[in-house]
């Protein structure tokens, strides 16, 4: 079963989603629900977001991600065209929020490779380029920054 996290890198306090046809779960002591990036959020300050299906809303315990995305080939993640919208609001909403304007997107796929990848740091722009060309990957965190202001 899938793994989505996004870290949202300086967040103090967790912010709230309400109305997302997805579940999202927020862990200010940064627990991932797999140990694959574990070390990457333990290095870092901030908030861990988890996107779950909408059925992990009111629920503990068990929680992944596989109706948020499509396995239409094997090694690359392609969310379901329904749940794009709100997964660009959250990355939105989180990049507003972040004082760093950074977040980190993590996917682990439980069936697959026990190595990971890291991604060069990319705006988000990019990242929404990559996944609309199917070329996001599991299994790999993703640096993704918010457009450049000048001071």
């Amino acid at each position: 079963m899938p793994t989505i996290e996004i870290f949202c890198g300086g967040q103090s306090s967790a912010s709230a989603f309400s109305e997302m046809p997805f579940a999202v779960w927020s862990s200010p002591s940064k627990v991932s629900h797999r140990a694959k990036f574990q070390k990457d959020f333990d290095a870092l300050d901030g908030v861990l977001y988890h996107l779950g299906n909408a059925k992990f809303v009111d629920t503990e315990g068990v929680f992944f991600g596989s109706d948020l995305v499509t396995f239409e080939h094997p090694a690359l993640l392609r969310f379901e065209p329904s749940m794009v919208a709100g997964i660009r609001k959250v990355f939105s909403v989180l990049l507003d929020e972040s004082p760093k304007k950074r977040l980190l997107f993590t996917t682990d796929c439980q069936s697959g490779p026990d190595h990971t990848l890291r991604a060069d740091p990319m705006p988000v722009d990019r990242f929404w380029e990559l996944h609309d060309e199917s070329s996001l990957v599991w299994h790999c965190a993703y640096l993704v920054h918010g457009p450049q202001t000048s001071s």
